[in-house]
Formats: C-alpha cells, structure tokens, sequence
C-alpha cells in the first residue's frame, strides 16, 4: 500500500534554480550550506526514497534541495543507484563472456582452416 508521501518526490519542482555551483558550497554529499541565499541545500538524490519522502513531508517554509530525475521523471535516490549500477554490472559481465566466447571461437575456426588446409584433418589424403 502506498503511503501518502510517496508522490511528493514526483511531484517535486524548483520554482527558480540556484545558479551557485553545488562544488562551491560547504558541507557533504547530503547537505551543504549556500553563502549566497544563506540556508542549508538537501541532496535528495543522496537520501534513501523513505528518507527524501519523509524530509518533504516535513519540511516547512523555503526549503533548498538537490535532486537528479531520470529521462522518465523519476527521482533517484541512494537506494535506487544500486539497481542501476547492478544492471551496469550484468551488463559488463555479459559483453566480457561475449568477447571470450567470440575470440575462442575465432581461434577454433581459425586451427582448423589452417589444419584442413594442411590435410591433418578432414578427408582422407592420397600420397
């Protein structure tokens, strides 16, 4: 069952962006503080989904957040990276058995044009 909070992070849109660089502010990779507007910046996309969801509820007054979306909307969190690097994962593993299996099968191929050429294997040769 869905709880409440659960649409507020697609629901979620900044009214007029900050133009201060993330890199130029102090503090982590959850919370850093902007000298220019003076208020503390959250990273949603640092939080795991409950976390942002509960921070949103909570949250009064102007509040400053980060956050990434996907090309589908979707706003990612700690928790949902891990998905997608494990599918990065698969994915690597999958290219790297592939390119195995294609050099050996090119090698395979490759002896043994080269042996029947050469009369060791194949039909019986006449001398």
């Amino acid at each position: 069952m869905k709880n409440q909070n659960s649409d507020l992070l697609e629901q979620i849109q900044i009214a007029s962006p900050c133009k201060v660089a993330w890199s130029s502010m102090t503090g982590s990779e959850r919370m850093r503080y902007c000298g220019k507007c003076k208020l503390h910046v959250y990273n949603l996309s640092e939080m795991s989904r409950v976390e942002a969801e509960q921070f949103l509820a909570d949250s009064s007054g102007r509040t400053c957040v980060r956050f990434f979306k996907r090309f589908d909307g979707t706003v990612m969190t700690n928790d949902c990276r891990g998905k997608i690097s494990d599918a990065f994962f698969k994915v690597r593993i999958f290219a790297l058995v592939s390119s195995v299996i294609a050099y050996f099968l090119g090698w395979y191929i490759q002896i043994t044009q080269s042996a029947c050429s050469m009369g060791i294997v194949g039909g019986i040769s006449k001398r």
